[in-house]
């Protein structure tokens, strides 16, 4: 699960250019997650449908509390949060992408 915001959070905009639309990133996900990206854009033309924001707002609520940007977690089928990471990751996303799918084959 990943809050960001989309059209003003520069770390938001780079955590998904580099890492979560990377091509590594893509293909381990495609196998082993459920993306869920929790979007609080600023700009009117940005913002979905009511249903959209409260779902999004319903999630902050449970797991972003205190509202940080980017917020990725790493959640099991039970939404236990299972790793957090608070910003933009610190490696690269070859080691990222390395580092959660070792953690969902330590699950299965």
């Amino acid at each position: 699960m990943n809050f960001s915001g989309s059209d003003w959070c520069g770390p938001c905009i780079v955590t998904r250019r580099d890492y979560l639309e990377s091509q590594v990133f893509s293909e381990m996900a495609n196998e082993n997650l459920v993306l869920v990206n929790a979007d609080f854009p600023r700009k009117k033309k940005n913002i979905g449908t009511p249903q959209q924001v409260k779902r999004n707002e319903d999630l902050a609520e449970i797991y972003n509390k205190e509202g940080s940007s980017p917020l990725t977690l790493l959640l099991d089928a039970d939404g236990k949060v299972l790793k957090t990471w608070h910003g933009k990751p610190e490696t690269t996303p070859e080691q990222w992408t390395a580092e959660i799918k070792a953690i969902c084959e330590s699950r299965k």
